[in-house]
């Protein structure tokens, strides 16, 4: 057997130029305005093993945005005072880059303070999308004996699969609806509720090629190939172009942030007169979110004179399907250089359709599945009950990470409640728990 390996290194020159002024005074405040312009450069070298010759991939990138940040009340106008504080912002920009057509955006919202505990704000977002330079000219490679359940004949089959870049690529374009609502519970704020609703349209977008079903293979002919009995043998899931897809959500969450000490001020203070902290970070604090996802559309269609799928049901989702609720917990505490941090997440259950021959034996179902994540560390040059002052502690910190900690793994099943093969324990997520050790330190 021949082992092919492969190396890639790469360098990235980066430099953003950041510019801000208020340039006129309007009667409610002051209107700023801020512009910046960044550049990158990066060169990716590639070597394989193998009898090819290196590759270097050379990529630059420039971005500039124009925004202007207009007052329209105060709160304290005699006209406009009862509104609260008000104002709006208009933002452009375009980027541009290599082997890749210009891409545009623009941004306007407002915000609206109409108590101190309470802010409200919306916004509408449109961008011209470019494929990257990776989607359109990434190396086409074939990849033999890959493992792929096909929905259309319910079997797990090996194939060949081809990736790369798609040359035939179309720019494409994005709006955006966003309406922010925060609450403060408290008087110091320390405990507040956040309503996030966004509303999203593609056009032309650019993705990754849904699961197999008849409506994906109509729609991209050529891309599926199959025997003389409709067996799948080969797959190109290069990039595709999406016709359109739409999709709704609500997020809400309840935040909890507490100081546990006093920050640490030098005894004569800032020469300004400002307090500084001792430390990069307070003493300790804790932190807490809780929330719930519930995604209310998402429809896709594929390409025209298509009739339109709806993700949500299990029609035309890409991986594993799409979930209508999740649920997640990100919880931080932090004392003395010493500190945890606890993500958990709950992803409700889901089905992906086959649309095989109208068999809803073929359909995959995926059960709820919920993971939690857990991390502790601690700054090591913090701990001077038992580093002492040893000068080698400084900015070193010791890390514990360990992902999936009740190793929990999602059972999937078809239409008839059989496990299918490639859908195993082991086969679905071969690692389960993993532990982490780290030691960094900063020079």
């Amino acid at each position: 057997m021949v082992a092919d390996r492969t190396r890639s290194a790469t360098d990235i020159f980066n430099v953003r130029f950041n510019l801000n002024k208020a340039i006129m005074q309007a009667p409610a405040g002051p209107v700023g305005f801020n512009l910046v312009f960044g550049h990158q450069s990066s060169q990716t070298e590639i070597r394989r093993s193998l009898d090819y010759a290196p590759a270097a991939i050379r990529q630059t990138a420039q971005d500039a945005q124009i925004s202007l940040s207009i007052p329209i009340a105060d709160g304290n106008s005699a006209t406009l005072g009862p509104l609260g504080a008000v104002s709006a912002n208009l933002a452009g920009g375009i980027t541009s880059g290599t082997g890749v057509p210009l891409r545009t955006r623009l941004n306007y919202g407002l915000t609206w303070n109409p108590a101190t505990w309470f802010q409200f704000s919306g916004s509408l977002a449109e961008e011209r999308l470019s494929p990257t330079v990776e989607q359109l000219s990434a190396p086409e490679i074939v990849l033999p004996n890959i493992r792929y359940f096909d929905l259309v004949q319910g079997e797990l089959v090996e194939i060949e699969q081809v990736v790369g870049g798609n040359p035939n690529l179309q720019r494409g374009k994005v709006s955006t609806m966003t309406l922010n609502s925060h609450l403060n519970l408290t008087r110091d704020g320390a405990l507040s509720l956040t309503a996030i609703y966004t509303e999203m349209k593609r056009t032309n977008d650019v993705g990754a090629l849904p699961i197999l079903s008849p409506q994906v293979e109509a729609a991209f002919p050529g891309r599926a190939t199959r025997d003389a009995n409709g067996r799948l043998i080969r797959i190109d899931s290069r990039p595709i172009n999406v016709s359109s897809s739409e999709s709704a959500n609500l997020r809400l969450a309840l935040n909890f942030f507490k100081m546990l000490l006093p920050p640490q001020i030098p005894p004569d203070g800032d020469p300004d007169g400002v307090p500084v902290l001792v430390n990069e970070a307070p003493p300790g604090l804790v932190q807490l979110s809780l929330g719930h996802n519930w995604q209310l559309r998402d429809r896709i269609l594929l390409g025209p004179g298509l009739a339109e799928l709806d993700r949500l049901s299990g029609f035309g989702a890409a991986g594993t399907g799409n979930a209508a609720h999740s649920l997640f917990l990100q919880s931080s505490l932090t004392l003395r250089g010493i500190g945890t941090n606890l993500m958990a997440r709950w992803t409700g259950p889901r089905r992906v359709r086959s649309e095989a021959a109208n068999d809803p034996s073929s359909d995959l179902r995926l059960g709820a599945l919920a993971k939690f994540d857990l991390k502790l560390f601690a700054n090591l040059d913090q701990q001077k009950w038992l580093f002492g002052e040893a000068s080698w502690t400084s900015k070193m910190r010791l890390s514990v990470e360990v992902t999936n900690l009740f190793d929990a793994r999602q059972r999937v099943v078809n239409g008839d409640g059989v496990v299918p093969i490639g859908f195993t324990r082991d086969e679905s997520d071969p690692l389960g728990r993993t532990v982490k050790v780290s030691l960094r330190k900063l020079i």
